[in-house]
C-alpha cells in the first residue's frame, strides 16, 4: 500500500519478500537439501506447535528468531545498509506535541 502511494522511504517487505530471503540464505548457508529436509520434518509435523520453525531449528541448530535475524544481516552486509534509528533511541512526544 505504501509502496503503491509513492512511499519509497518507509518501506515494509510483506511475506514473500520476507520467505525469498529466508528460502536464498538458507540454500547459500546450508546447502541446496537444506529446505528439502526442513519441509519434510514440517510436513509430518514432528512438532506438534509451530512445525516449520522447529524444523529449522532442528536443521541449523539455532533458533528460528537467530536465523531470520542472521540472514537479514547477510543481505545487509551485502547490500551495505546501516542500521535505521531504532524504535527505543526516538524520544517520545510528551502531552500537547504533535497535535
Amino acid at each position: 500500500m505504501k509502496l503503491r502511494n509513492g512511499s519509497l522511504k518507509d518501506y515494509v517487505p510483506n511475506h514473500y519478500d520476507l520467505g525469498y530471503l529466508l528460502v536464498n540464505y538458507g540454500v547459500e548457508k546450508y546447502g541446496y537439501d537444506f529446505w528439502r529436509n526442513v519441509t519434510l520434518d514440517a510436513s509430518a509435523y514432528k512438532s506438534l506447535f509451530y512445525p516449520m520453525q522447529k524444523a529449522v531449528q532442528k536443521h541449523t541448530g539455532v533458533s528460528y528468531k537467530i536465523f531470520r535475524d542472521s540472514a537479514f544481516n547477510y543481505y545487509k552486509n551485502i547490500y551495505g545498509i546501516q542500521n535505521e534509528k531504532r524504535l527505543t533511541d526516538l524520544t517520545p512526544l510528551s502531552k500537547g506535541e504533535g497535535s
